[in-house]
């Protein structure tokens, strides 16, 4: 039982999906980004003040490589 809540879901998508990256399931909720958009998100990434706060969040270093898996617009309502 231990073992279990210190898994996190990445583990959990590594034991039983093979050769899939994540994704948001697109439903009524979400809409996908058009290519442009996803180019500039991974641009704005690529700046090291941007990339320092997303490094924060998750208790890493400044120097931590960021990597946008996947991003949608959240429609709420």
């Amino acid at each position: 039982m231990k073992e279990a809540i210190r898994r996190s879901w990445r583990h959990l998508a590594e034991e039983r999906i093979e050769d899939i990256e994540p994704c948001i399931p697109l439903g009524s909720r979400f809409w996908p980004l058009e290519k442009h958009e996803r180019r500039e998100i991974d641009r704005l990434f690529t700046k090291t003040s941007i990339a320092a706060l997303a490094t924060a969040l998750r208790g890493a270093g400044a120097e931590a490589e960021v990597q946008v898996l996947d991003a949608a617009y959240w429609v709420k309502g």
